[in-house]
């Protein structure tokens, strides 16, 4: 993670099943980090960017579906996949894409965090 000042994106994926409480569990304390960054006036911490990922109905399209600064197209640093209370997604369609653009991130350079 950058601690120069840069931007560092937090994407968080909301698949089928997962925790919506754990997805805003996690948004809110970076949202609130990076707010509380900015007001004391640190050079030195990263901006943090948090992103909403989900996969459109068609099955095939991922989507960002809410983004805290929409200065230029967003681009994850970290992927979060929160947990299910139901196990791992079911193999169709939308979880193949979801698949699909975990590795394009990962071949990006992003660090991705798994379910627990």
């Amino acid at each position: 993670m950058a601690t120069d000042g840069a931007q560092t994106e937090i994407a968080i994926v909301a698949y089928p099943n997962s925790q919506l409480a754990a997805i805003h569990g996690l948004t809110d304390p970076f949202v609130e980090a990076s707010r509380i960054s900015r007001d004391l006036g640190s050079t030195a911490a990263p901006k943090l960017r948090v992103t909403h990922w989900r996969v459109l109905r068609d099955g095939k399209t991922m989507e960002c579906s809410l983004d805290t600064d929409v200065q230029g197209p967003p681009h994850p640093t970290v992927v979060i996949a929160p947990p299910t209370l139901k196990g791992p997604p079911v193999l169709d369609e939308p979880a193949r894409s979801l698949a699909r653009w975990l590795r394009e991130k990962h071949a990006e350079g992003a660090t991705l965090s798994p379910p627990r």
